[in-house]
């Protein structure tokens, strides 16, 4: 199992989460959201690792979800290690049919700027224009 299916469930004052942070380059920027789930009121926040392209979710402090910026923008770099399911390089939207035998594109809206292609708990989004993979995301 790799790290980041690990800190699913995790809090942030878990000592992986605490290693996994210390091994990250740039500061976590949070930025806080009030979700109402079944009529409860909860409290969420994300935790921006900008350098690092990863997007930490939180609920009830608590991870449950990471997502891992693959394309370079203002914002975030290439993530090199390994995702999940052995996807740390993805060149081409063939790559995830091929290799990885993620189901057909769910993403059939005739304006979208992504691809989106879903297997169990994973999400990896493709540039609808270039075909260059965005981001994947474990829930």
């Amino acid at each position: 199992m790799n790290i980041f299916q690990e800190l699913i469930g995790k809090s942030k004052e878990a000592e992986q989460f605490i290693t996994f942070e210390n091994t990250l380059k740039s500061e976590g920027t949070i930025r806080q959201n009030n979700v109402v789930i079944d009529g409860q009121k909860s409290h969420d926040y994300e935790l921006l690792f900008k350098e690092d392209g990863i997007l930490i979710t939180f609920l009830d402090e608590e991870i449950i979800g990471i997502k891992v910026h693959f394309v370079p923008t203002p914002i975030c770099k290439p993530f090199q290690r390994e995702f999940v399911l052995g996807l740390s390089h993805i060149s081409s939207e063939n790559d995830i049919k091929k290799q990885f035998n993620f189901p057909k594109n769910l993403n059939q809206a005739p304006m979208r700027a992504d691809n989106i292609y879903e297997y169990e708990n994973v999400t990896v989004a493709f540039d609808a224009m270039t075909g260059e993979a965005k981001y994947a995301e474990i829930k």
